[in-house]
């Protein structure tokens, strides 16, 4: 690691370590298992426990590969978890990929966002009643950057290049990222409509929507970061869910990472949901949070699906030990390489257009065919 121009801090024990890593607050912490004083999973558990040194990465090294094994210390908050021997190239290539994480990748999840919107937590899970429509499909980051945006676009996509009439919403009121992916120009959409009684949406939500393809129709909003365009009351998010299902198309509704009152209207009326994570420590941790509050709460006839999408990291968790740690099964795991999805963004293009033949096109395609079979 000195010759890669590392700059080290080594300790003999856990105690000495949980010292060391106080005083000097780390960029990233290699981490045995078996010490002299204690062991490192409980060396793990403290570190966490420090709100300062919650956020830094943890890679564990150690002898241990059972899933068990991998499982404890996922549970105690590792980030990464190699095995050895482990060969020095290895090991710098999964450094360097979690000190290549952005900042707000790596943060804590909090009761509150830096736009101020509420962030998924278990302290306050949605109720989600009412009657869920096979035609309504939500999609759901566990964190920000899961790719629930990605996913919306492509299964949207997917059911219009099958032959049916679809409409992709963008209830991320604050970032609107459907058109900025897709480098569109809002005149109106969803801002207008929120600043209008429900009762004269009939004349105008047709006139809100762009057509994207021949049977693909995208209701998006503006970028508000700011605050400067209304945004939907709870009556009014009511009203667009009902109108929508309404209209016998299919809609995809991307929720973003936010569960706000709107968002669990819309999923009260979804026939299905799927929630994206990413494969990494903190990704999995919230969506067991969310997890829990839906299984709680969900009724019988709604699908609950959990999409693991990798963007390029070499950080892949053991299919069991995430499945173990979120108490559900993972519908499917998604690769999409960084110059794929480069390529994509940079082309505002979704990958069902942009790569047809690739595996995570045909992914998306066979997770839309599950949601016409359910339909029918």
């Amino acid at each position: 690691l000195q010759q890669h121009g590392y700059q080290l801090k080594a300790t003999r024990t856990g105690a000495l370590g949980i010292a060391a890593a106080k005083a000097e607050r780390p960029d990233l912490v290699l981490l045995d298992i078996m010490m002299p004083d204690m062991d490192g999973y409980e060396v793990c558990r403290q570190l966490r426990a420090d709100p300062r040194l919650a956020s830094v990465p943890i890679i564990m090294f150690t002898a241990k590969s059972q899933v068990r094994d991998r499982l404890t210390g996922f549970e105690a908050g590792a980030d990464d978890y190699l095995t050895k021997p482990t060969q020095p190239g290895e090991l710098l290539k999964r450094m360097r990929a979690l000190l290549a994480r952005p900042s707000d990748e790596a943060g804590v999840v909090t009761a509150a966002s830096e736009s101020g919107r509420p962030a998924p937590t278990g302290d306050q899970p949605p109720s989600p009643v009412g009657r869920p429509s096979p035609y309504l499909t939500a999609v759901l980051g566990a964190r920000g950057g899961a790719g629930a945006t990605t996913t919306a676009i492509n299964l949207a996509m997917g059911l219009a290049e099958s032959g049916y009439d679809t409409t992709l919403v963008d209830l991320d009121f604050y970032q609107a990222h459907v058109g900025q992916f897709l480098n569109l120009a809002v005149a109106a959409g969803l801002n207008a409509l929120a600043d209008r009684p429900v009762a004269e949406w009939p004349s105008q939500l047709g006139q809100s929507m762009i057509q994207y393809e021949d049977r693909l129709r995208l209701l998006l909003g503006k970028p508000n970061l700011d605050g400067r365009w209304p945004i939907f009351s709870a009556e009014q998010g009511a009203a667009l869910a009902d109108r929508l299902v309404e209209q016998h198309a299919y809609v995809v509704a991307d929720l973003g990472h936010a569960l706000t009152p709107i968002h669990q209207l819309f999923l009260a009326r979804a026939g299905q949901l799927f929630l994206c994570v990413r494969p990494e420590r903190l990704a999995v941790v919230a969506a067991r949070s969310l997890l829990q509050g839906f299984k709680s709460n969900w009724l019988p006839g709604r699908a609950l699906h959990v999409l693991m999408l990798s963007f390029g990291e070499n950080l892949a968790l053991p299919q069991a030990a995430v499945e173990e740690t979120l108490g559900h099964p993972v519908t499917a795991f998604i690769t999409i390489s960084q110059p794929e999805m480069a390529q994509a963004v940079n082309r505002a293009t979704p990958l069902l257009r942009l790569r047809p033949d690739s595996p995570a096109a045909g992914h998306f395609r066979q997770l839309a065919r599950q949601i016409v079979k359910r339909e029918t």
